[in-house]
This record gives C-alpha cells, sequence and structure tokens, in this order.
C-alpha cells in the first residue's frame, strides 16, 4: 500500500498523537488515521458544525484532561490547525483520498479501514443531510437522473461494502459488468479510491447549492482560535469554563 500523500507535517502529527494520547477512554480513542478521516468527513459535510460540537465527539466521554493550560493550547490548537487544512484544501477542490490500497495486504488495508471508520464517523455529524440526498436520488426517475448522481449513489455504497462486506446483500447490483476473474474484494479496492474522491465531489457541489448566507457560514466557522482564556468555554466541548474544566 502506497500513501499517496501526507496531508500534515511529522510535527503536526506528532501533536495529533499526543491529544489522542490523553483520552480517558482508551477503548474508544481515535487512532491517528482515524481523527485523519473524522476531520475529512466533518470538513466536507455541508452544514455547519461548531467545533464544541464535533470536539466532543472526537475527545470522548470521560473528557481529556490536559496536564496544563499551555499543554491545551499547543493540542486543541494544533488540532485546529490540522482541521483547517482539510477544510482549505476541500474548499479549494484539492481534497483527495490519500491512499493508494489496491495491492494492499490485509494488515495494511487496517490502517486504511480505521481512516474509512474516521470518515464516515464525521460524514455522520449530519446523518440525515445524506440520507435525505440520496433518497432524493433514488426516487428520480431513470431518465432524470445525471450519471455523476448515480455515482454518487454507488460511492456511498461501496464505502459501507469495504467496511462491512459481509452484511451487504445487493452487491452484485453494484459490481455487475466488471471482470469475472476478479474478487469482489479486489474489485472493491480498486474502485474505493475513486468512491471517497466522487464523495468528496458531490460534497462541494451539494455545498455550492446552500443559499449564500449559509455557505458563509460555513466557510467562517471559528476554529483558528489558540488562546483560550479561564473564562472562556472549555475546548473540550463540556460547555463549563476553561477555569472549571481542563484548565483545573
Amino acid at each position: 500500500m502506497i500513501r499517496l500523500f501526507e496531508i500534515f507535517n511529522p510535527k503536526q502529527k506528532e501533536l495529533l498523537q499526543r491529544l489522542i494520547s490523553l483520552s480517558q477512554n482508551k477503548d474508544k480513542a481515535f487512532t491517528l488515521p482515524q481523527l485523519e478521516g473524522f476531520l475529512y468527513g466533518i470538513a466536507i459535510v455541508p452544514d455547519m458544525i461548531l467545533p464544541s460540537e464535533w470536539l466532543d465527539r472526537l475527545l470522548g466521554v470521560p473528557k481529556v484532561v490536559f496536564n496544563s493550560e499551555t499543554e491545551m493550547e499547543e493540542l486543541i490548537g494544533n488540532l485546529f490547525e490540522a482541521y483547517n487544512i482539510v477544510l482549505d484544501r476541500f474548499n479549494e477542490g484539492s481534497l483527495k483520498f490519500p491512499y493508494n490500497v489496491k495491492d494492499a495486504s490485509e494488515e495494511q488495508l487496517q490502517e486504511v479501514k480505521e481512516w474509512l471508520n474516521g470518515f464516515i464517523s464525521g460524514l455522520m455529524m449530519r446523518k440525515e443531510i445524506w440520507i435525505k440526498e440520496i433518497l432524493e436520488l433514488t426516487s428520480k426517475p431513470e431518465d432524470l437522473k445525471i450519471q455523476f448522481q448515480e455515482l454518487f449513489v454507488k460511492s456511498f455504497f461501496i464505502l459501507s461494502c469495504f467496511i462491512h462486506p459481509k452484511e451487504l446483500e445487493e452487491e452484485s447490483k453494484i459490481l455487475e459488468n466488471v471482470d469475472p476473474s476478479k474478487t469482489k474484494d479486489e474489485i472493491i479496492k480498486e474502485i474505493l479510491p475513486v468512491s471517497i474522491n466522487i464523495i468528496i465531489d458531490y460534497a462541494k457541489i451539494m455545498q455550492e447549492k446552500l443559499p449564500e448566507h449559509l455557505r458563509e457560514n460555513i466557510d467562517n466557522i471559528p476554529a483558528k482560535k489558540t488562546k483560550v482564556g479561564r473564562n472562556d468555554p472549555c475546548p473540550c466541548g463540556s460547555g463549563k469554563k476553561y477555569k472549571k474544566c481542563c484548565g483545573k
């Protein structure tokens, strides 16, 4: 398996790993690939998701407890910086799936599955938006469907198929007219990168169809703040003031 590109530099990844290591619930803590996939997912959702909301999902329960205000500012600030890198690439139209999985071993695919689990978790922060879009597209008469819309619906299916291949009964509808000498796993690995990129590109189209004031709200989500005063809301998302939460 080849990592096509690194979206974060080594220092950023080190700080993200430190943040993950502070999780109080080790069994449910995100891995680094899962965290990256999660940031991809929330960045492309065509709706406003405030940091206080996605931080709560990311940092989990019980909340992360930082050792000092300085550590919190450094780690949360780095997380916001990582999120903004993903968001900026999405807005520029250059955000892409970062793996080549065609020749990946089962062991290597575990990292991809972690990334995809994070990606899906991010998308499902607004599950109702995707369900509504897919239901609307699948209910259209065949002659009114646009090819890219069909690809979007199929791409969501492929995403689920990769993670839960044994739970799906309609694989043949998506994988028909393909090379019969290849296994379903081989086919899915080949088309997974394309499917993820289609979802990302279609999300951009969905965002551009939003009213202008909503697009501006999404583009201006305040995720760049790194300094937190003791009387500010705690970045962990608890709703408490910093001094009464992680700043104790």
